[in-house]
C-alpha cells in the first residue's frame, strides 16, 4: 500500500510551522496557570466581598480559561492519533524505501563487480555477507544466471568451509577436482568440515571458490566476498589481492561497513536472532528466494 507524499514546503511555512508548534508547546501550560491564578484570587477575597462583580469576574475567567483549556487539549492542542498514525505509517514506508535503496546499489555493485573480473558467464556468482554477531548473513548474491542466484541458506557459520579459511586469513580459494555432485558433496563432508545434510543444501556445485574478507578504514572485520564458479581452477593465487585493488572492490567494503545491520536480510536475522517475531523487509520473487 503506497502512502501520500507530503508536498516540500517553503521558507514561509516552515516558520509560520515552527511559530505554531512552539505556540501550541506554551499554550497548555499558560492557560492553565492563568486559570490557577485568577481562580487563587478569588478564594483570597473576603467573605464578604467574595460575590461581588469583581471577585465573579475572576472566577467567571478562570472558568472560561479552564473550558478553553479543555477544548484545546481534545482538538489542536493534543496530537491527534490519526496524524500520528500517518506519520508512523510515511516513516516507515521511507524506511522501506531507503532499505531497497540500500540493497539496489549492493546487487548493482556485486554484479559489476562480477563483469568487471570478466568472469560474469553463466558458471559464476558473487555473494556479499556481513558479519552479524558470531554468522555471516547473506546479503546479497548476483549473477548473470538466475539459477545461481537462489540464496539457499540464510546464514553461515564462521569457522566452515572456504568463507571461515578467509575469516581467519583475509582471503582463501579452493579447486575440486570432481566431475559429479555426489563427490562434490562428499569432499565438503570430509575436508571442508560440512554435515551431509549441509553439504546438500548449498544451492551450487562450485568447483572453484574464491573468498576474501571485507574490513572497514578501521581494520574492523565486517564482511565477506564471496566468488563461486562452476569451472575448475576459475581463480588464480594472485585472483585475491588483484580483487582489493579494484575500485569497486572499495566501494562494496565502503558499503557494507557502514550500513550492514540496515541491510534488509541482516535487519531480519538481528529481529529474529533477539527474540522478534519473523518479518520480511525485502519482497523478492520465490525462485530466488525459496522458503
Amino acid at each position: 500500500m503506497k502512502h501520500e507524499r507530503r508536498p516540500a514546503i517553503t521558507s514561509g511555512e516552515a516558520k509560520t510551522h515552527w511559530f505554531l508548534v512552539e505556540l501550541r508547546n506554551l499554550a497548555n501550560p499558560a492557560l492553565g496557570a492563568a486559570a490557577s491564578v485568577l481562580f487563587t484570587l478569588w478564594t483570597v477575597q473576603d467573605r464578604d466581598s467574595l460575590w461581588s462583580l469583581p471577585s465573579v469576574l475572576l472566577l467567571l475567567g478562570a472558568v472560561v480559561l479552564i473550558a478553553v483549556w479543555m477544548w484545546g487539549y481534545f482538538t489542536w492542542l493534543r496530537p491527534r492519533y490519526s496524524e500520528l498514525a500517518k506519520d508512523q505509517a510515511l516513516a516507515e514506508d521511507d524506511l522501506r524505501q531507503a532499505q531497497a535503496a540500500l540493497q539496489a546499489a549492493l546487487d548493482s555493485l556485486l554484479m559489476h563487480l562480477l563483469k568487471d573480473r570478466s568472469i560474469a558467464d553463466p558458471s559464476c556468482r558473487v555473494s556479499a555477507y556481513s558479519v552479524e554477531q558470531d554468522r555471516f548473513v547473506l546479503l546479497s548474491r548476483r549473477s548473470v544466471n538466475p539459477t545461481l542466484e537462489r540464496r539457499g541458506r540464510r546464514t553461515y557459520p564462521l569457522e566452515k568451509g572456504v568463507i571461515g579459511q578467509a575469516w581467519a586469513r583475509q582471503s582463501a580459494r579452493s579447486n575440486f577436482d570432481v566431475e559429479s555432485r555426489e563427490e562434490w558433496e562428499a569432499e565438503l563432508v570430509s575436508s571442508e568440515g560440512f554435515t551431509a545434510e549441509e553439504a546438500r543444501a548449498l544451492t551450487m556445485l562450485s568447483r572453484s571458490i574464491l573468498a576474501v574478507r571485507v574490513d572497514s578504514a578501521a581494520d574492523d572485520k565486517i564482511g565477506m566476498l564471496v566468488f563461486e564458479s562452476e569451472s575448475k581452477d576459475a581463480f588464480a593465487a594472485s585472483s585475491a589481492e588483484a580483487l582489493r585493488r579494484r575500485p569497486l572492490f572499495s566501494a562494496v567494503a565502503d558499503l557494507i561497513s557502514g550500513w550492514h545491520e540496515h541491510f534488509p536480510r541482516a535487519k531480519e536475522w538481528n529481529q529474529e536472532r533477539d527474540g522478534g517475531p519473523a518479518v520480511r523487509y525485502l519482497a523478492e520473487p520465490a525462485w530466488k528466494n525459496p522458503r
